[in-house]
């Protein structure tokens, strides 16, 4: 919120309101990646004997599932990252927005494919090849405006 802009104290508290909600959800989605990632590393080094004489398609399954969880991860990251910029900002940040729109459908073609009919998949990879084409395209606009977002007050 603009500290210049006189508002009321109801305003004001509803203000702060939203700010801590984002940052609770924060909060929440960082416990959720650390459960996540602990889950993950107890079941990978559980199994470490078998996933490390796997061979064939044993082994491609282990991998593919590692691959996921690493593009999962990345997915929270910048999910994270949108919920603090909006925290602090009070503005959806839309660089931290269009990078997770390129990643997310790229994760659900390459890992969920199988849950998707070839229609939906297609429009899930158009949607994010478009958004890739928008943030390659106007790379310099988007990293102005993640230098921009620093900027701004608290």
């Amino acid at each position: 919120m603009n500290k210049n802009i006189k508002c009321s104290p109801l305003a004001k508290f509803l203000d702060k309101t939203v700010s801590f909600y984002a940052f609770a959800s924060a909060g929440l989605l960082v416990v959720y990646m650390i459960m996540t990632f602990v889950v993950g590393a107890w079941d990978f080094f559980s199994n470490f004997q078998i996933n490390f004489l796997a061979e064939g398609l044993e082994k491609q399954e282990i991998e593919i599932r590692l691959l996921a969880f690493i593009s999962f991860t990345i997915v929270l990251i910048k999910a994270y990252r949108i919920l603090i910029s909006y925290a602090k900002t009070q503005h959806v940040n839309i660089k931290y927005l269009t990078e997770i729109a390129i990643i997310a459908p790229a994760i659900e073609v390459v890992f969920n494919s199988y849950h998707y009919k070839l229609s939906t998949l297609i429009v899930i990879a158009v949607f994010g090849l478009a958004n890739l084409v928008i943030y390659v395209w106007h790379y310099d606009k988007f990293k102005e405006i993640g230098e921009d977002e620093n900027k701004e007050p608290l």
